[in-house]
């Protein structure tokens, strides 16, 4: 009987090499994954947006913004009563592989800069980072449908979330030339001074260090 019982059990194990693999299994581990990536991204970015609120008049005791460009996050905030980290969930790793920033560009010639306090400047605040070479499909050379699907699970339908690609036009105003999109063209565009200048350049932008695909998210004042 016990010689039976072993028999029946290495028939089960044998048949069980044979199931077809269940369809949403990438649904199951591989997205969610993703999911996890773009949340961290997503959480870092609104507390930066808080963080910007704050330093915004009237909520920072002055007529003008208290920020200027560069990075957030242990920059800034070293010299700021308000600190980003504020704005974070408790216990959250700012060890996520993103960066936020500010950027000051002069509303009418995005190839400049402005002083943030300046009432001709535009301001930006920008996370982003490189987009994982497992998240890119081999065959296309392009963000795969796990991450896509992520992104529309996480941030739904936006246009100032997406990853970095370079359209085949610039921008009719502004001449800007690399854009964001997601599974929608391109809506919108990153200033030329952004893409041109700072650690943006270096990570995401028109350097030689920068990634062919960045993940971003972007939000104009």
């Amino acid at each position: 009987m016990y010689i039976w019982v072993i028999l029946a059990t290495f028939i089960a194990i044998l048949y069980s090499f044979s199931l077809a693999p269940r369809e949403d299994m990438r649904d199951l581990y591989v997205t969610p994954r993703a999911e996890a990536v773009i949340s961290r991204l997503v959480i870092q970015h609104k507390a930066g947006m808080n963080w910007v609120f704050a330093n915004t008049p009237p909520q920072n005791g002055s007529t003008v913004v208290t920020y200027t460009t560069g990075e957030i996050m242990d920059a800034q905030d070293s010299g700021s009563s308000v600190k980003m980290e504020e704005f974070l969930p408790i216990g959250f790793n700012k060890e996520t592989g993103f960066t936020t920033e500010i950027y000051c560009v002069d509303k009418e010639n995005h190839d400049s800069a402005k002083d943030c306090a300046s009432q001709d400047a535009r301001r930006y605040l920008i996370t982003y980072g490189p987009i994982d070479a497992r998240w890119i499909n081999r065959k296309s050379g392009r963000p795969g449908n796990d991450l896509l699907s992520a992104m529309n699970n996480v941030m739904g339908n936006t246009i100032t979330f997406g990853y970095t690609v370079i359209p085949e036009d610039v921008h009719p105003d502004t001449g800007d030339i690399q854009g964001i999109a997601s599974r929608e063209n391109v809506q919108i565009y990153i200033p030329n001074y952004i893409y041109r200048n700072g650690e943006y350049a270096k990570a995401c932008g028109n350097k030689d260090t920068a990634a062919e695909y960045c993940l971003v998210y972007i939000t104009p004042y």
